[in-house]
């Protein structure tokens, strides 16, 4: 957020995680999470972006290495639709090691993981290996 402001970006963000919720919803399919995740997450940044008439919507989901474009895009796409505010869609991940070496540059908190709970696990184990 400091960095948005900084560069005068705008950015609209939700700072609760309804951890409860999010589990409750991927239990017993937990290899299915982050379809739901995406399907959650987009369609809240779609209804804002309907609300505030905005041209589209994305996500930062993008510029990660780590995630499924194929699915993300699939999952915006849909979501757009079904909320009348289109998807943009582009990939990001080209400016990834640029974006690693600028953010240790500006000393930028970087998380290792996407941020649900299971993806903090798989990192956390992975670490204490």
């Amino acid at each position: 957020m400091e960095y948005a402001e900084n560069k005068g970006i705008k950015v609209i963000s939700q700072n609760s995680y309804e951890l409860e919720s999010f589990i409750q919803s991927v239990a017993f399919r937990e290899k299915q999470r982050c379809r739901f995740c995406y399907h959650d997450r987009f369609n809240s940044t779609a209804k804002i972006a309907k609300k505030g008439k905005f041209d589209a919507f994305s996500s930062t989901l993008l510029y990660s290495r780590f995630q499924n474009h194929d699915l993300i895009r699939q999952t915006g796409e849909s979501v757009g639709q079904e909320q009348g505010v289109p998807f943009f869609y582009r990939d990001f991940r080209n400016g990834w090691k640029e974006g690693i070496e600028e953010s240790k540059r500006l000393n930028m908190y970087r998380q290792q993981y996407c941020g649900c709970i299971y993806s903090e696990k798989e990192r956390f184990y992975r670490t204490c290996r």
